[in-house]
C-alpha cells in the first residue's frame, strides 16, 4: 500500500515524514522506489538531524536510471553474502 503510494506521489512521503518527526527513517529496498531519493535530498539538507538508512540489493539499477545518488551525503556500507566456510 505504502509502495504505491509513495511511487506515485514522492511528496506524501515527506509529508507523512514531516507529520510524524521521526530521528531516523528505514528504507529496505531503495531501488524500487528511485523517485524518493530527490525528496530525501531534499529533506536532509533541510533538517541535518534526521538519518536515513537506505539498503537496497542493486546499486546498478539505480545507476542505471541516472537517478539522484545523494553526492556528498551518504555513507556507503558494503555487505558480502554470508558464507558458510568455518572460521578458525
Amino acid at each position: 500500500m505504502a509502495f504505491l503510494r509513495y511511487s506515485s506521489q514522492p511528496e506524501a512521503f515527506r509529508q507523512t515524514i514531516e507529520e510524524s518527526a521521526p530521528q531516523s527513517v528505514y528504507i529496505d529496498e531503495i531501488q524500487r522506489l528511485p523517485k524518493l531519493l530527490n525528496t530525501i535530498q531534499t529533506m536532509i539538507d533541510r533538517d541535518k538531524k534526521l538519518k536515513f538508512y537506505l539498503t537496497g540489493s542493486s546499486a546498478r539499477k539505480l545507476k542505471r536510471g541516472e537517478v539522484n545518488l545523494l553526492p556528498g551525503r551518504l555513507v556507503n556500507f558494503f555487505n558480502c553474502p554470508p558464507t558458510l566456510r568455518r572460521l578458525k
